[in-house]
């Protein structure tokens, strides 16, 4: 129900969504010049970006033409826009610890990077 207040669309289309108007704080480009109105409308007649393109022919012309230019662009986003769940990762808790560490060696190694701040 937030996801619908915020975006204007259910959360099994917020992926299509973000493919169309792009997010710039994580460098999704979207497809160039359509909006958050115009991808709500659009998500909310065909439901999909695959069903947007699928039927483009329905699609006000004005749009057409920006959605043809940016198909390569507009499934790149929804690939970036899409979170991974089932990875399969090698992972040790007990190399994760935190143990404790050489702090003459970390300054030695801040230095070299030229790590003003930690």
């Amino acid at each position: 129900a937030d996801v619908v207040k915020k975006l204007g669309v259910r959360p099994g289309q917020v992926v299509d969504y973000k493919a169309i108007v792009g997010d710039t704080s994580d460098n999704i480009p979207g497809v160039k010049g359509v909006g958050e109105k115009t991808a709500v409308a659009l998500l909310e007649k065909f439901e999909t970006l695959d069903a947007i393109y699928a039927n483009l022919d329905q699609v006000e012309k004005r749009w057409q033409g920006k959605f043809e230019a940016s198909k390569e662009t507009a499934y790149m986003s929804r690939d970036l826009a899409r979170i991974e769940t089932n990875l399969k990762l090698k992972f040790n808790l007990e190399e994760a610890k935190v143990t404790p560490f050489d702090g003459a060696k970390l300054e030695e190694f801040f230095k070299e990077m030229e790590f003003k701040t930690l």
